[in-house]
């Protein structure tokens, strides 16, 4: 597994876990806060210095 696969495997690993629970990361169900919340991680991952996803 190369480092793209890893990298890939958390983010659809978090995708899961927000679809499983999406109060929990989003406050409620809402399609507005979750393109906020992947905005934020594309962010922070571009400050970062990391690739995208």
């Amino acid at each position: 597994m190369n480092k793209l696969d890893v990298k890939s495997e958390y983010f659809f690993n978090l995708l899961q876990r927000i679809k499983e629970r999406p109060g929990m990361y989003l406050g409620k169900r809402s399609i507005t806060r979750l393109h906020m919340l992947l905005d934020g991680y594309g962010m922070a991952r571009m400050e970062l210095g990391l690739e995208d996803v």
